[in-house]
């Protein structure tokens, strides 16, 4: 399990192109506190952060958030939840205009695109797409 910044995340293997992860939201992450003082919720910018993490982690390398292409955030996440993460990975071409599915996108590429599905038990909580960069380029 890797934790960091309250949130633990957790690889649990592949479904077809999606790699798959677990999260579980400590009730003392450092946001908490500030956001909001007695209803505390997870921010947006956490679960792009876990997001570029995971995808970090199926890529082999550190990537860097580029550009949030989509976000949509459907429901609050409080403290201790249990979430599921689904993302897929493509490697981008920016001379070929578009992307291709790869088992593990290539360090050298340009730029790579993530879509993500979070849930917990009671459905969809976020859907993000996510253009991101080597941590070195």
């Amino acid at each position: 399990m890797k934790a960091r910044e309250g949130l633990e995340l957790t690889p649990e293997g592949r479904d077809g192109a999606a790699w798959l992860f677990s999260i579980h939201v400590r009730p003392d992450h450092p946001a908490f506190p500030g956001h909001f003082p007695g209803r505390p919720v997870l921010p947006g910018m956490e679960i792009v952060g876990v997001v570029v993490r995971a995808a970090s982690e199926v890529c082999g390398t550190s990537l860097c958030l580029r550009r949030v292409e989509r976000a949509r955030f459907i429901r609050p996440i409080a403290p201790e939840a249990e979430l599921e993460l689904s993302i897929t990975v493509s490697a981008r071409d920016p001379a070929a205009g578009g992307a291709s599915q790869v088992g593990t996108a290539p360090v050298e590429s340009a730029s790579v695109g993530v879509a993500a599905r979070l849930r917990d038990d009671l459905g969809l909580v976020a859907r993000l797409v996510l253009d991101l960069r080597g941590g070195d380029s």
